[in-house]
């Protein structure tokens, strides 16, 4: 059972790290899910980059299929202009991709968020919008329609067209709302999903 001390800060030492402090400035975190997490994090990433954010961010940590997009996306890192070409300008590597994070945790993490401890979001595959985030145009993601895109298996393995689009497109959406509600809250509403047609699927 962890002790008090341990459950007080989202931040955990690895050997090593005794002695240097957290690194400050703005971190993003992806998930692991196979396949399903890769596409929901690079229709994060394409909200992000229109919101200006990748260049802002100073770490990134990522597991299994969230590494996969970070991966990808560091190789084609070449710093253009914020609001053309999204998959180019998703990470610095040498000073963006991290050792991978396997205990980070959803409870500190948000607890810190609230305690002022910092300031940021948090969003996921099995999120409920606009239950959770309520922020203002909110594209229209019915709850039925994301958990069925939640429950798509995680393997590596690819997924037919439609279906990739439409994670592509919950995952943009949920950045969104977690963005504008608490990080961005005069960030302007999206006009449409990366791939308006598809939407996020109907309630199964």
């Amino acid at each position: 059972m962890a002790d008090q001390s341990s459950l007080a800060s989202p931040v955990r030492l690895v050997p090593g790290d005794a002695d240097r402090p957290p690194q400050e400035g703005i971190a993003l975190c992806l998930s692991g899910g196979g396949y399903r997490a890769m596409l929901f994090h690079v229709g994060a990433l394409i909200r992000l980059n229109e919101l200006a954010y990748l260049p802002k961010l100073a770490r990134i940590s990522s597991v299994s299929g969230g590494s996969i997009t970070a991966g990808m996306l560091g190789l084609k890192w070449n710093r253009p202009d914020p609001h053309t070409d999204w998959p180019r300008h998703a990470l610095r590597v040498n000073d963006l991709i991290d050792n991978q994070v396997r205990d980070l945790r959803k409870r500190q993490l948000i607890g810190s968020f609230v305690d002022g401890d910092h300031a940021g979001t948090y969003w996921s595959i099995r999120s409920n919008l606009p239950k959770s985030y309520p922020a203002p145009g909110v594209l229209p993601c019915p709850f039925e329609a994301t958990q069925h895109l939640a429950a798509v298996p995680t393997r590596l393995a690819a997924l037919e067209a439609e279906l990739q689009e439409q994670v592509i497109n919950w995952g943009y959406a949920i950045c969104d709302a977690a963005m504008r509600l608490h990080v961005e809250t005069n960030a302007a509403a999206p006009i449409a999903f990366p791939f308006p047609a598809v939407g996020v699927g109907t309630p199964v």
